[in-house]
Order: C-alpha cells, then structure tokens, then sequence
C-alpha cells in the first residue's frame, strides 16, 4: 500500500459506508463543487485525488491521476482537460479509498502571489486603512497542519483568508470568465515589528512593508483542499472563515463581506501590474511580472476583523510625548520611527502577539482547516 494510504484495517467499502454517518464532516456535494486534494507518489509524481467524504484522520477519495495515467503539477490541470461532468465520469472508474488526512499537499504551489489589504470594512477600521490595498507576497506554500518558529524580536500576527488561483494565466478581466477557479483556506501570517519598521505612514496603502512583513517561509499556510464551485461567484457568500487562538475565537465572517470580489481585485491588479512602488529586500518590485497572474499563482483576497494589530493611535502618541500635527492630522516625520519602535517594544515585552506553545487554528466549512503550533 503506498505511504500516503490511510494504514487501517479496514475495507474501503466499510469507511465509505461510516463517512456517512452524522459523525462524519460535510464535503460540498458535486453538485456545488468538486474537492480535490494531491499527494505525493513514487519519484516524487503528484496524484490528484476527488474527495468524497472526511472522518477524523482520513478522507475518503478517487486517485483521478491513477485513472487517467496523469500526474500534474496543479490539479486543476485535469478540470480544465476533462471539464466537470467528465471528472466525474472518470472518477467512476476507480476506487474509493482511504487517505491519511496529514499526507495531503499543500493547496498552491508556486512561490509569488498578491494579497490584498484592508479588504473587509470591519477590519480596515481596525487597521486604521480608508482603502483597499494590493502587494506582492512571496514564498511557497506550506501544509495544513505544522508548526511555525518565531524569529528573534518578530511580532507575529494572524489573518485568515479565502485564497483562489486559476486553471490558466489571467492576462486581461475576459480571462477569468473561460477560467476555473480553484478555491482554498489559507493564512497570511505577519511580522508587524517588519512593516512598522518599513511602512510608509504618510501613503499607508501604498503597500509598502507588507511584502517583507508577509513574506518568506511558513508565512502562507493553506488548508487541504483545493475546492473548484461551480458557480464560484455565488458559492463565495456561503463561506465563513474563522480563527482560533488557544480554542478562543479570534475571527469570523463571511467572505461575502469582501468590499471588492475577485474580478475587481483582479482588475486592480492587472491596472498596477507593472508599477514598482513595492519594495522586497531592498528592491523595487512589480506587482505581477509580465503584467500577468500566471497559473499557480495565489490571489488572498483579505482578511476580516479580528486580528491583533492595532495603529497606535493617538491617545498612545499623546502618552508617550511627541509633537503630534492636530491640524494636518498627522504625525511628524523625524519621530514616527521612534514612536513605531517604541510600540514595538511594548508589545514584545507585553507578549501581545502570537507566543511559543500557542496553536493557531482556521477554518471555514467545506475547506478543511489549518493548525499551526507556533514554536
């Protein structure tokens, strides 16, 4: 039996037969949505699998890659070739079997993205932002459950948020229209000592510090299924992202909530593709290179209210001494990084943000969830 078999004693037909009981999770019927989910296979070959149900450690699945003697990079690959109806057809042809729940890939792939900001009117009023914002993210995804190392002197943060790519490059708005979308849970996770330490306070939506903040390895977990609806645009307003710290909610909303869908994020993206005010490590950046959204990569549409970070706001300013402009509004620019620093300091000493031995958990019905243990 290969690695990525759930080790059981037994039947397939059996499990199939419990999936079915209450105790078992809901997947969304193929008549919504089809699920799928990768493993790796012998010489590092990916297999594409077609859920059916969950129960505990286990999902019960077709191999599609076994039964079409196909075995892509991106799942979506196998959707765009065979089309719905024709997934389903095939996937009657093979076996349901049982897989362990921890052997599933991550959701993505590949290693640049864009994310949005401040993309939920709750938690723009959190972060004191008037407007949505996009940037580039970088690094490769990580799997649904794992841990995470705080590096010395990071304040990490969390955002739960609803992630989507493409069965092809997305070149222009018309594309996403012949295009299927495959939809995930994934977190976008923040070091919020970086961007105050980087961040333009007189043009915050600039994006400028959120790609070096956001970016780099363990920052973009994604829950383990990849769910392509088949009316995206209507199933999105069904699904509630959550967060929990500890077991103690943190967030929740719909992401029907969204002040900008997919298409006009995607169009703001495609307008400022080949702007370079981003920076990445000392560089200037472009949104998306080429102009294009190539398949693969992620857009993370936002995130809703409930995360740790709050600007400090006037009443801390006030407090700590400085000079602060009333009358322009804001705050002088020779003391924003001695302020910025002091509010770092704090709250590393105050242990504010996500702290060794936590466990960080989102979720969302249908997507499956994300567990991490920061270290």
């Amino acid at each position: 039996m290969p690695h990525f078999l759930l080790r059981s004693g037994l039947p397939a037909a059996l499990l199939c037969l419990a999936a079915g009981t209450a105790s078992a999770a809901a997947l969304f019927p193929t008549s919504q949505a089809l699920t799928l989910a990768q493993v790796a296979g012998e010489g590092g070959r990916r297999h594409t699998l077609l859920l059916s149900r969950e129960q505990g450690e286990a999902v019960l699945a077709v191999d599609l890659s076994a039964v079409l003697d196909s075995y892509p990079r991106d799942a979506l690959d196998l959707l765009r070739q065979h089309g719905f109806e024709g997934l389903l057809v095939r996937a009657g042809q093979g076996k349901t079997r049982p897989y362990a729940r921890q052997a599933l890939l991550p959701s993505a792939y590949a290693d640049r993205h864009v994310a949005a900001g401040t993309n939920y009117a709750a938690h723009a009023a959190e972060a004191a932002i008037d407007e949505v914002f996009l940037f580039p993210k970088y690094g490769e995804p990580s799997a649904a459950r794992g841990e995470y190392r705080l590096r010395p002197g990071e304040l990490l943060d969390y955002e739960v948020e609803l992630c989507l790519r493409f069965d092809r490059d997305i070149r222009r708005p018309a594309d996403l229209e012949a295009a299927h979308v495959g939809a995930f849970l994934c977190g976008d996770l923040s070091d919020r000592a970086e961007l105050l330490r980087r961040i333009d306070t007189r043009d915050v939506a600039s994006g400028r510090g959120f790609t070096d903040a956001k970016s780099g390895p363990g920052r973009l977990p994604t829950g383990p299924y990849l769910v392509v609806p088949r009316d995206w645009r209507q199933w999105l307003h069904g699904v509630r992202l959550r967060t929990e710290v500890d077991g103690q909610p943190r967030q929740d909303a719909s992401a029907g909530a969204m002040l900008k869908g997919p298409e006009a994020l995607l169009r703001q993206a495609l307008a400022q593709a080949e702007s370079r005010q981003w920076r990445y490590q000392g560089q200037a950046v472009s949104l998306l290179e080429g102009g294009v959204l190539a398949q693969g990569q992620v857009l993370l549409t936002g995130t809703p209210e409930g995360v740790i970070y709050r600007t400090p706001g006037l009443a801390y300013r006030a407090w700590k001494g400085l000079l602060w402009g009333l009358s322009l509004g804001f705050l002088r620019q020779d003391l924003v990084p001695y302020v910025l620093q002091s509010y770092i300091d704090e709250s590393l000493a105050a242990r504010r943000y996500l702290q060794p031995g936590q466990l960080l958990r989102h979720s969302a019905e249908g997507l499956g969830e994300i567990e991490l243990r920061i270290r």
